[in-house]
């Protein structure tokens, strides 16, 4: 009896030794999936600027022809080649399948119709911080350094028609400082993993960034001279 308990007592030592460990191997490998499919995602991008005159698409504005569908919408048969990426009816069903659109680690998954948010941001026109529309990859000033995808918060904040804007595939981008993490309509998390998140830049690298070290200058493209509606998709 008592060589029992012994045994039983070393297992659960071992098991309490042994899980912090596998819980921290865990969650480095779903940060590594999560970065993964931001790789996939900037490569998709890349070849859909090579159909389409060198131009990416950005935030989805429903009055300009040239901003609809939403970014991951357009990007979608690049990244799946499964399913009908032209029928509107069945994009948002789509976007919530597509295992390379999420971050495994989001506590939606599965829910929402892809688990990054694009850089809309049009520095030019603050205060009022207009979202901008698609962009020519080549225009971007110091592409390393600029971000291009970021991972969506838990939960978008409550705009004025309390609703909640995460479940809908066309609020996929942040264009305003109150989008910033921790801030009035959060649409950006930089803690998702342990304390960091993710960004894919605009020369396709991904880099993770510490909470806090998300500055608003970081989605600063440069651009002064912007698309028109002449520019369609």
């Amino acid at each position: 009896m008592v060589e029992l308990l012994v045994v039983i007592a070393v297992i659960g030592l071992l098991l309490a030794l042994l899980l912090p460990g596998l819980a921290r191997a865990r969650a480095s490998a779903r940060q590594l999936a999560c970065a993964s499919n931001l790789r996939q995602i900037g490569l998709a991008a890349i070849y859909y600027s090579a159909d389409n005159s060198g131009f990416v698409p950005r935030d989805h504005t429903p009055r300009r022809a040239d901003r609809r569908p939403p970014w991951m919408a357009l990007l979608g048969p690049y990244v799946e080649s499964q399913g009908d990426w032209r029928d509107p009816a069945s994009v948002a069903q789509l976007l919530r399948e597509s295992p390379v659109l999420q971050c495994p680690t989001h506590p939606l998954l599965g829910e929402i119709p892809g688990g990054f948010v694009v850089n809309a941001f049009k520095f030019e026109s603050e205060p009022q911080w207009d979202p901008d529309g698609p962009l020519r990859l080549v225009k971007v000033r110091d592409a390393p350094n600029v971000v291009w995808l970021a991972e969506a918060a838990d939960l978008f904040a409550l705009e004025r028609q309390g609703v909640n804007y995460i479940f809908f595939p066309e609020y996929r981008d942040a264009y305003k400082p109150e989008h910033l993490p921790r801030r009035r309509i959060e649409r950006i998390s930089d803690d998702r993993h342990d304390g960091r998140a993710n960004l894919l830049f605009f020369d396709s690298s991904v880099r993770p960034v510490i909470r806090g070290g998300l500055e608003l200058s970081m989605f600063d493209d440069g651009v002064t001279s912007r698309a028109t509606e002449d520019v369609l998709y």
